[in-house]
Order: structure tokens, then C-alpha cells, then sequence
């Protein structure tokens, strides 16, 4: 059974969630609204390559939560629970992970996003499966960082 770790930021380039309640709700949804259509993040080389990867930017205007999705407390007290879209990337060898959320221009106030990175092998993770990825949840643009990042491949 293969383990992978989805990270959630809520905001417009990773899994984020964002409460920006003047912003139109009309729209499609963007492509991973939901855990089971993950967009996955390609760290080359079966995961080995070293380097900085980033993912698309994605509009979240249109953007769901899912009935049982997990939010970590930090991103429901700044009210970053309102709206998510998902990530995965896997890692097949021991190393340190920093991940960044930052968006190109200055559309989105620094509280109205935040991130949660997972380690799990199922959609809908839980908050164990946050502690377990040993990455701090964020509640605004920022990173989180481990140097010794566990072994997710079996």
C-alpha cells in the first residue's frame, strides 16, 4: 500500500481556505475542490529530485469544503474553513520539507488563507494525520518546515 501526504492550503495556489465573503460565488468549481480530485504535485524522478516545486495557480472563488473534511483549529478561529482545494506530492526518501504559501500579486489579505499538509493514505484525513506530517498548519501566507522529514513510501 502506497502512503502519500496531501497538503491543503486555502487560498488561490495550493489547499488553502479562504474567506473572502465579498467575492462572487458563481463560477466552476476549480479542478481539485475535493480530496478525491487531488491535484498532484511532481517532484521528478519518482519523487527524488531536489528542488523547488510549485503548483499552478488556481482560482478558488467557486471553491467547497467537503461534508467530514478536517479543519485544524487555528484556520476555523481565523475563519479559513469556508472554502478548500487539495494537493498531494510524495516523497519516497528521508529528507526536509519547506512548504511556502504566497500568491503572485497582493489580491488576498494575509489572514484569509492558511494550510494543512497531511500524512495519510485516504481522502478525508484527520487531525492525527496532520500531527503526523509534522508540518505546523498555517493561518496565513508563510511556510512550514521540517528538516528531517519521515520516509513515506513502503
Amino acid at each position: 500500500m502506497t502512503r502519500f501526504v496531501a497538503f491543503r492550503i486555502r487560498i488561490f495556489l495550493f489547499v488553502l481556505c479562504v474567506s473572502l465573503s465579498s467575492l462572487s460565488a458563481f463560477g466552476q468549481a476549480p479542478p481539485n475542490d475535493s480530496c478525491q480530485s487531488v491535484i498532484d504535485i511532481s517532484l521528478g524522478t519518482g519523487g527524488f529530485s531536489i528542488g523547488t516545486f510549485q503548483s499552478d495557480s488556481i482560482n478558488i472563488d467557486s471553491a467547497t469544503i467537503q461534508v467530514g473534511e478536517y479543519f485544524h483549529s487555528s484556520l476555523v478561529s481565523s475563519g479559513n474553513d469556508k472554502k478548500s482545494i487539495w494537493y498531494r506530492f510524495y516523497i519516497p526518501a528521508r529528507r526536509g520539507v519547506n512548504i511556502e504559501l504566497k500568491q503572485n500579486a497582493n489580491a488576498i489579505a494575509t489572514k484569509d488563507v492558511g494550510f494543512t499538509t497531511y500524512l495519510s493514505n485516504q481522502c478525508l484525513p484527520s487531525g492525527s494525520d496532520a500531527t503526523n506530517a509534522k508540518l505546523t498548519t498555517l493561518n496565513q501566507f508563510g511556510s512550514s518546515f521540517h528538516p528531517a522529514w519521515i520516509q513515506v513510501g513502503i
